[in-house]
């Protein structure tokens, strides 16, 4: 046996038993974008080795010919399996019936033709064996159908092989580095059809068997250096890069292995390097640590964008596994929700304000006051309350209407607020009633700030019908000291019975709080 026969013998083994490897791993993840058409191309290289082997080991022509039938199997199919894999790589999904008929029509045609060639000429013409030369080489002549064949291939390869360029250019890191090695590895045996086709290989030499072998070795590269079907497919990120939230890949160790168009919007991440870890300082990257230190499903992280406005963001952390079940590391879901925490922020603020004047409302007031009451008594500070009524309001609707009034309210609301400390805590108590809350503020200084308010209001003239309209205001004032153990409710009946001894005195003046 020749010296270049036990080599190739050699080689074809040692392909045909990698080939079979890289199928049974790619069948452990066949759930995986491309896996399932990545296992049979690697399928169908072992058959085309282990046939081209018998091949060559065989001096008979009808053994050669059985061979060659062998290697069609897998070589027919190889090509449309390549484009199948390459498309389901660019598109994200899996091939339509249609497109699988339509790719698998002439691959099918092709095995009929060889396997039938003794009773036509269709693709081999006048077949024999040659000798003499470094190997016993299966000649023949080529039927008009092998040109077909050869072109169909070359095309599709070609096809496969210019969808993995444009992904790799697509995408990034580790991503485009996959796929690059891939549209590599295709052009080998793209190359070696191409000047078999030409004739520029000397007659007899089948050196497809070399160029499958060493594209068989670039995708065991891509698939055990570069952790092909491992923790991101090279495709998802033509999906991924298509989302408005942001997917942020990172390995065991915390590193980052991938993330999308979107999230590379938020602050800090425009720089981020995959291998790399998160950038810092950012809310973000805290709270994607945590998650993933912490083992946590979801969080939320507040971080001021590059125009000063604060921005809302909802983190939701997925485990990433691989085929074999273990662990690979995290992906994070990061979604912007800035628009309903800021319509959650404005209902809050409908709930706690009245409608009309955009103070405190009943409710929301008495659940400050409690909290103000208890923090006066934990710190022995005395209290204030004052309750406010607008003298005669009805007579300013039924005389000038409830537009007139409802402007009334708004003014007083206002001259209050300006009329009291910041820290003072004012609301709409009802209908035309006020009340305020006065924290640390004695029976003077609570007295005087009633004065304040009443004169501050009776100082201005209300346009109504036409001519100018006063009003006047009735307080109650009462101070609640620290010892005195009462609820907030207890505290504003107190003010509340000062107010009528103020109405039942004339109305328009202040009155403090007095058992009777």
């Amino acid at each position: 046996m020749a010296k270049i026969t036990v080599f190739l013998v050699g080689l074809l083994t040692l392909s045909a038993m990698l080939a079979s490897y890289l199928a049974a791993y790619a069948q452990e993840r066949r759930k995986l974008p491309g896996a399932r058409e990545f296992m049979l191309i690697c399928a169908g290289n072992t058959l085309y080795a282990l046939g081209y082997i018998v091949e060559l080991l065989s001096a008979d022509l009808a053994l050669r010919f059985w061979a060659i039938r062998m290697e069609y199997i897998g070589l027919a199919f190889m090509p449309s399996l390549f484009l199948l894999f390459a498309l389901r790589l660019f598109r994200n999904r899996s091939a339509r019936p249609l497109e699988l008929y339509a790719l698998m029509a002439i691959p099918l045609v092709t095995l009929v033709l060889v396997w039938t060639s003794p009773f036509h000429e269709l693709y081999y013409r006048n077949p024999y064996i040659l000798t003499g030369g470094p190997i016993a080489a299966f000649m023949f002549e080529r039927g008009f159908y092998f040109y077909i064949n050869a072109i169909y291939q070359t095309l599709l390869m070609s096809a496969g092989s210019v969808l993995l360029f444009i992904l790799a250019v697509k995408t990034s890191g580790r991503k485009r580095l996959q796929a690059f090695t891939l549209a590599a590895g295709s052009l080998l045996p793209l190359l070696n059809g191409l000047v078999y086709l030409f004739g520029f290989i000397p007659a007899g030499m089948d050196t497809g068997s070399l160029a499958l072998s060493l594209a068989v070795l670039v995708y065991a590269f891509a698939l055990f250096k570069l952790g092909l079907f491992e923790l991101l497919p090279a495709a998802r990120a033509l999906a991924i890069d298509t989302i408005n939230e942001g997917l942020i890949v990172l390995d065991s160790a915390g590193r980052l292995q991938d993330l999308n168009r979107a999230a590379r919007t938020f602050p800090h991440f425009a720089e981020a390097r995959e291998g790399e870890p998160l950038p810092l300082p950012s809310p973000v990257s805290e709270c994607i640590n945590r998650l993933c230190a912490e083992g946590t499903e979801a969080a939320e992280a507040s971080l001021l964008d590059s125009g000063g406005n604060e921005r809302h963001y909802q983190l939701r952390s997925y485990p990433v596994y691989a085929g074999n079940g273990t662990r690979q590391g995290t992906a994070v879901l990061v979604s912007d929700i800035t628009e309903k925490a800021l319509l959650i922020e404005q209902l809050d603020t409908l709930a706690r304000t009245d409608e009309l004047t955009g103070i405190l409302n009943r409710r929301s007031f008495l659940e400050f006051g409690a909290l103000e009451l208890e923090r006066s008594r934990r710190q022995r500070l005395p209290l204030g309350v004052l309750m406010v009524d607008i003298d005669l309001f009805k007579n300013v609707n039924d005389q000038y209407g409830h537009d007139t009034g409802d402007k009334v309210l708004v003014k007083v609301s206002s001259v209050l607020k300006d009329m009291l400390r910041s820290i003072d805590i004012l609301g709409r108590y009802g209908g035309e009633e006020f009340v305020a809350l006065l924290p640390g503020a004695d029976a003077r200084a609570s007295f005087a700030a009633a004065e304040r308010c009443r004169e501050a209001v009776g100082k201005i003239a209300f346009p109504a019908g036409g001519k100018p309209v006063s009003i006047t205001l009735s307080i109650g004032v009462h101070t609640r000291i620290s010892e005195e153990n009462s609820t907030i409710q207890e505290v504003i009946a107190c003010a509340d019975i000062a107010l009528y001894q103020a109405k039942n005195k004339g109305r328009n003046q202040s009155c403090v709080y007095t058992l009777l």
